[in-house]
């Protein structure tokens, strides 16, 4: 098993791209958590599977990659890839946001997951994330 060993949510509507996505990252030798398809879908896996990296498709059939990513880091800020077909289309707001061009090799995504866990980027992340945490599920906790 590699040093950098993570355990990754797959945001990606395509199936055939998410099966060979994830069976790419556990090649990588990471683990693979979950793999989702919808907006609402990547926010309740995020709060379920807990990853320490998501690579998250910015064009889904059922809401926003983009949208998913800025409801998930209201509540932490976590390490993210965002995938896109067209570069010029995929400019998240969130600071700390590797964007990847589809399609990439293996290299080039091992080198942008690397990229997101710096702590340079993860610091930037945390410290630009200027609203309050709020719960996945909408319900607060006491």
């Amino acid at each position: 098993m590699q040093a950098d060993h993570y355990r990754v949510l797959v945001v990606e509507d395509e199936g055939m791209q998410a099966i060979m996505l994830s069976k790419l990252l556990t090649e990588m030798g990471h683990e693979v958590c979950g793999i989702v398809g919808t907006e609402s879908a990547a926010i309740e896996a995020a709060a379920r599977c807990e990853p320490t990296m998501m690579i998250i498709d910015d064009r889904l059939g059922e809401g926003s990659g983009a949208a998913a990513l800025f409801a998930i880091l209201r509540v932490r800020p976590i390490a993210h890839v965002l995938v896109s077909g067209d570069q010029t289309r995929a400019r998240p707001d969130q600071p700390g946001t590797v964007v990847l061009r589809k399609p990439f090799t293996e290299l080039q995504l091992a080198r942008a997951m690397k990229h997101a866990r710096q702590p340079a980027m993860l610091t930037q992340l945390k410290s630009r994330l200027d609203v309050q945490p709020l719960p996945l599920n909408g319900i607060s906790k006491p």
